[in-house]
C-alpha cells in the first residue's frame, strides 16, 4: 500500500517541527528557563553576575540545555511520533559537521585541536560563543531528546 502524498508531506512537516523543537527549540526554552531563574539566583548570591551564571550553566557543556532537551522528548512522545523521531539528531549533526569543518583558525594555531577547543572545549571566547550556543547545543539537546524519548518508549512498552 503506498503511502498518499498528502500524508507523506504531513509527514515531513511535522519531522520538520520536531526537528526544530528537539534542536532549537529545546536551547531557546532552556535559555527562557535560565533567564527567568537568574533573580533567584542573584538574590541568593548579591556577587553573582548573569554572565557568571550563564557561563555556569552552559557553555561548553549545556546542562541546563541537556535537561530541557530531555524532559521535551520525554513529554512530546505522544505529540509527534513520526517514524523519524529517533533521527532528528541527524540534522544539527549535519549542521555541526558543517561548521565544524568550514571554521577557519588563525594561521598560528593547531588545526584539529582550535576547533574542538571552539565547537566543543572552554577556549570560546565571546562574541565566537555564538557558534556553541548555534551548533554545539542543538546536538546535544537533539540527542537528549531522542533520550527522552526512547525512556519514555520504553516504559509505555513494559506497561
Amino acid at each position: 500500500m503506498k503511502a498518499a502524498p498528502r500524508n507523506l508531506l504531513r509527514e515531513f512537516a511535522k519531522m520538520g517541527l520536531e526537528v526544530l523543537v528537539a534542536s532549537y527549540g529545546s536551547t531557546a526554552g532552556a535559555a527562557a528557563t535560565m533567564f527567568l531563574l537568574y533573580p533567584l539566583a542573584h538574590a541568593l548570591n548579591a556577587d553573582l553576575s548573569f554572565h557568571q551564571f550563564n557561563r555556569i550553566f552552559s557553555v561548553p557543556y549545556f546542562p541546563v540545555q541537556v535537561a530541557f532537551g530531555f524532559a521535551v522528548g520525554y513529554l512530546g512522545r505522544k505529540q509527534f511520533d513520526t517514524r523519524f523521531s529517533f533521527w532528528v539528531w541527524t540534522v544539527p549533526l549535519s549542521i555541526f559537521i558543517w561548521h565544524f569543518v568550514a571554521f577557519q583558525p588563525s594561521v598560528f594555531e593547531g588545526f584539529w585541536r582550535v576547533r574542538l577547543d571552539h565547537f566543543v572545549g572552554s577556549a570560546c571566547r565571546p562574541p565566537a560563543c555564538f557558534d556553541q550556543l548555534s551548533y554545539t547545543s542543538p546536538v546535544y539537546t537533539s540527542i537528549a531528546y531522542v533520550l527522552g524519548l526512547s525512556v519514555r518508549k520504553k516504559q509505555i512498552v513494559d506497561l
